[in-house]
Formats: structure tokens, sequence, C-alpha cells
């Protein structure tokens, strides 16, 4: 490196903790009121960088930053407690909820912690703690401290189902500046694309430190789908993965077209926004039951509102056909591949920018219906009584398409078994 790289990067990283040390203020201030609604301290400690298990046994971590991440990372990690199971891991998310999920879903071989705010101290009391042998970074999280104390400590890092969003891509030039310089510690990024691969060798990631392997999220495929009980009784079609403002739409075609449907299920991806919606609903006159307070189902119930973690397997399974949240509203969507595995007809909104490959994979196999708005969506179930012959098709169309590609989970093992290396 040349003295004028090297001074760069310097200003680059001093210039970026000075920024995390300003902003660390309302950080505190959030972290503190997110333990106290969620009755979690260890949420608080940790994400402060204190009260970090310490292991002399130099686990694999794995980060996850939320649900998504580690619905994705729960195949890989399986299959590698498997391969080698003498070796510990520990797993970091940033969100309460997906520490929910680690729990319910995740051997209780992996131990979970929350991921410190990006500070230099906090990211080095961590990584001091865990003592990490191996990093394996889900999709698209970056942390320019983090991965600068993971390369000052000699820790391989590797990006697992590298994705970027455009958001990332089309960052301001700073902001870029801070993120290529993270990721010059990354030793291997596989990618899901090589759309995303190109846009990693825009952000400086070299060629010879790309691999493109294809969307981890397919692995889920290979998993038993054994059947879960069904929490529902009665007939109905799934909202998954909800976010702000999609409801209020869902909730008023409902009251506007009452006759033509059968119960609808929301399952926000937030749970915790669970009062709110139903204050919106009630608002709009919807006769709503709330599955958290064990709420029983009446003939007469418009909306059941699912505001638990780890059910939305089961409710998918026994769903007439599911509507996949943040695609009527600006998010991107969510992961398309959870139906589509469960043989179930995917109707989803406009915005699918964070799953591309996914929806033109399901596109190309006639699986998924697009809507652009929430009238499309009316039709759409005023087309679909029930479960009938044009579900059933579609269903079965999105399991061919996701099945031919289920050998992905090889690719990503054999891809890690390298940096895996036992003593």
């Amino acid at each position: 490196m040349t003295p004028q790289r090297s001074l760069k990067r310097t200003g680059l990283s001093l210039a970026y903790r000075l920024i995390a040390l300003l902003v660390l203020p309302v950080v505190f201030i959030y972290t503190l009121r997110r333990a106290n609604q969620d009755g979690d301290r260890r949420y608080f400690w940790q994400r402060l960088g204190w009260k970090i298990p310490v292991r002399d046994d130099h686990p694999v971590w794995i980060h996850c930053a939320s649900v998504g991440e580690v619905n994705a990372a729960r195949p890989l990690i399986q299959r590698l407690t498997q391969d080698y199971p003498s070796l510990d891991f520990v797993l970091s998310t940033v969100t309460p909820t997906a520490a929910m999920v680690v729990r319910k879903t995740l051997p209780e071989s992996v131990e979970h912690v929350y991921l410190p705010f990006d500070t230099r101290a906090a990211v080095g009391r961590f990584l001091r703690c865990i003592q990490p042998r191996l990093g394996l970074i889900l999709e698209t999280e970056i942390w320019p401290g983090l991965f600068a104390e993971v390369e000052r400590r000699n820790i391989p890092l590797v990006v697992v189902n590298g994705r970027l969003t455009n958001k990332t891509l089309a960052a301001s030039r700073w902001m870029r500046a801070f993120i290529r310089q993270a990721l010059q510690a990354v030793r291997l990024v596989l990618a899901k694309s090589e759309a995303d691969a190109q846009g990693y060798q825009q952000l400086g990631v070299t060629i010879e430190r790309i691999k493109v392997l294809g969307n981890i999220k397919f692995a889920a495929t290979r998993e038993s789908k054994s059947a879960l009980p069904r929490l529902v009784e009665r007939d109905y079609w799934l909202a998954a993965s909800t976010h702000e403002d999609e409801e209020r739409q869902l909730a008023a075609m409902i009251k506007d077209h009452e006759a033509d449907q059968c119960l609808l299920v929301i399952a926000p991806r937030h749970p915790e926004r669970a009062a709110a919606i139903e204050r919106q609903l009630n608002d709009l006159g919807i006769r709503v039951t709330v599955r958290s307070r064990r709420e029983i189902i009446s003939d007469d119930t418009q909306i059941y509102l699912a505001d638990t973690l780890g059910e939305m397997g089961g409710l998918m399974q026994h769903a007439a056909f599911v509507f996949m949240g943040g695609t009527l509203v600006p998010v991107g969507g969510h992961n398309l591949l959870e139906p589509a595995v469960l043989g179930k007809a995917i109707v989803c909104g406009p915005y699918l920018e964070n799953f591309k490959e996914e929806a033109e994979l399901l596109r190309k196999a006639d699986a998924l219906v697009e809507i652009k708005n929430i009238d499309e969506l009316a039709q759409v179930l005023g087309q679909w009584p029930g479960s009938g012959e044009k579900v059933t098709e579609k269903g079965q169309a999105a399991v061919s398409a996701v099945m031919s590609q289920a050998d992905v989970l090889d690719q990503y093992v054999d891809a890690l078994n390298g940096f895996i290396a036992l003593d």
C-alpha cells in the first residue's frame, strides 16, 4: 500500500469513528427504549458492547441482521453443524425479533449474541470475547468499524449470499468511500448473482475475491417440509410480512369487497406494530381477532392478526395463497421462496427490487401473480375463490421452479470448507 493510500485509509477511519461517536447518544436512547419495550436487558448491554459471552473455543461467528437473514442462513448452519460436529458457532443479530427466531429454529449449540453498535471500543470488546476463527456476514451488512477491527485481528471474513441494494450502489461519494474501505477486509464474497458481483467490483472488491454461487435461500428447498399444525380453522389467505400502510390498504379492500372474500390473515413483518395495526383496523370498522391474545376466530371475523413469532411456516402451509408484503409499498419485498417451496400461489405488488432474481425465476415459470395496486388484488380475489385449480397450478409451478436450484447449498459449503480449518 502506498503512503498516500495508507493516509487516505487512516483519514477515512478517523472520520467514520468520529461520526459513530456523534450518533452514539441517539443509539443509546433508542437501545434503552427498545430493551425496556421488549424486556430484554441483554439487548441493551450487548448492543453497547458489554456482557458479551467469553469464548475460548474459537467458534465460527455468523452475523445475520434480522429475521430474513437468519432464515436464509438456517440450512447452511444446520449443514455445517452436521459436517463439523466438534465446531462451535456464535450467531449475532441486531434485533430482538431475530433473537427469538434463533432460539426457536436453530440448535441449542448455536449461541446467540447481539452485535454491538459500530464503535471501535464496542466491536473490539465483542471480538476479544468471541475470539472467532472465521466470520460469515449474511447478505447486505457492511459495518466499517467492525470490518476494520476484524482485519486488524487477522480474522478471515466472508460475505455469504452477498447482495447490494440500489440504495447502497447509489450512495453518496463519501459513503461509498467508507464502504469501499470496509470491503477491503473481506477475504471472499460469495455473491448471489452476477449483477451483485459487478456491484461489489464497483465498490473495489477484486474479481479474484468474488464467486457467484446463486441465492442461498434456495437451500431451504432441501429442508424437510413436514406437516405443521393448522393454526387457523377457517379457510383463509395470508398477507405475509406486511409493512406500514399495507394493512390499511388490505383492510379497506376487505371492507369494500367483503362478500367476495374468505378470511384474511395478516402476519406483519414487525409484530411489535400489532397494537397500532389493530387500532387502524378498528377505525375502519373491521372485525379483527388477535392471535397473541388467544382470541377465538368467529364466523364474522374479517381479519386475523397473527402478531406472533416462529409461526409463519404453518400459516403459509395452510393458506389458500400468499400475498407477499413489502411489495405494495416501496420496501422492496421479502423472501418469495418461502411460500414457493410450500407450493403456494404467490401474489405481489410492484416493489420487488430486493428480490429481482427470485421474482424472475417464478415469473418465467408462470408461478407469480403481479399486481400494480390494491384494486388489482381485489380482482385476483374475485377470480380465486378458495383454493381452486388455477391456484393449485400456480403453486405447483412455484415448487418446480425453486427445486431446480436446490443444489446451491453444496456450493456454499464447498466454498467455505477451506476457511474452516480445525485444529
